[in-house]
């Protein structure tokens, strides 16, 4: 953060505060506009299957896990960083309910990349998907 002089740091970080929003955007589009009936009710949390918990997480493809794992990431590094989300990025995180009480920078950043490590490690393991890096970012978090 050292090395970017004020204004450098001020672009950047409103360039990934706003990737937050969009890319929480992209993972919450099918609810907003109502794309998708396979909502699992909050009383069925009984269903383990990998399909309803995917499901419960609002996992619905491979497009809404990256935009989790891209939008922690970003967040990660206005931690590094030292700023906090715009307007539009913290309005986009209370919309994403696994982040209500975690309105900051960290707390955001913590909630999505331990989403994206949970479902690859414990609901979808020996996929494909690595979570080496995401893993490494919440243990410097």
């Amino acid at each position: 953060a050292s090395a970017l002089a004020g204004g450098e740091l001020g672009t950047l970080g409103e360039l990934l505060s706003a990737a937050v929003a969009s890319l929480l955007s992209l993972a919450l589009v099918r609810e907003r506009y109502g794309m998708t009936s396979a909502r699992v009710a909050s009383d069925d949390l009984s269903d383990v299957s990998e399909v309803a918990v995917l499901l419960r997480e609002r996992i619905y493809s491979t497009a809404h896990l990256l935009a989790v794992v891209y939008a922690g990431e970003a967040a990660a590094w206005l931690v590094t960083l030292q700023i906090e989300l715009g307007p539009s990025a913290e309005r986009v995180a209370r919309e994403w309910a696994r982040v209500d009480a975690a309105q900051t920078s960290r707390g955001i950043a913590t909630a999505l990349l331990g989403l994206y490590v949970r479902v690859v490690t414990e609901v979808i393991p020996n996929r494909g998907w690595d979570a080496d890096r995401p893993t490494e970012l919440l243990r410097l978090l």
